[in-house]
């Protein structure tokens, strides 16, 4: 691209002020659909690094107006999700499929923020849990004389 302007470069500077989001009112708040989960976390144990395992949350509905699960997200990049609804009516059940695949060894606990339209509490966490080794298969070694030999 080429300019035929005598000053080729402009800086532009903006400035505001972001508002932030009205709070909502009492009657929108009676209506606001909620969730509620059965549990909100899951200790897996021992298992293996990149070894993929997964479990299930259920949720309800408890609120008035229709809930809709707008995204599920985790910082570690580990964890996917699959749900059963993407809009759960008023007083139905739903689940949640979270698969991890841990990427570090050691202790880990991991946290999913699921985002929704529940006006009280818009954001849920679950906490996956799990003791992360190299391998969970002992090699045993069984010498005899000098070198070791693995059975």
């Amino acid at each position: 691209v080429t300019s035929n302007a005598s000053n080729t470069s402009l800086l532009l500077t903006i400035k505001g002020t972001a508002a932030p989001k009205p709070a909502a009112t009492p009657e929108e708040l009676a209506a606001s659909p909620r969730m509620q989960l059965q549990t909100t976390g899951y200790a897996f144990g021992k298992i293996e690094k990149g070894q993929t395992v997964s479990r299930t949350f259920t949720f309800t509905n408890t609120g008035k107006s229709d809930l809709a699960i707008k995204g599920v997200y985790s910082a570690c990049g580990c964890v996917t999700h699959k749900a059963s609804k993407q809009s759960v009516k008023p007083g139905e059940q739903a689940t949640i499929e979270l698969r991890y695949t841990p990427r570090s060894l050691n202790q880990q606990n991991e946290t999913v923020t699921v985002s929704t339209n529940d006006l009280h509490n818009p954001t849920q966490t679950i906490v996956l849990q799990a003791n992360v080794v190299e391998s969970l298969t002992q090699q045993n070694m069984l010498r005899e004389q000098k070198p070791a030999v693995p059975f």
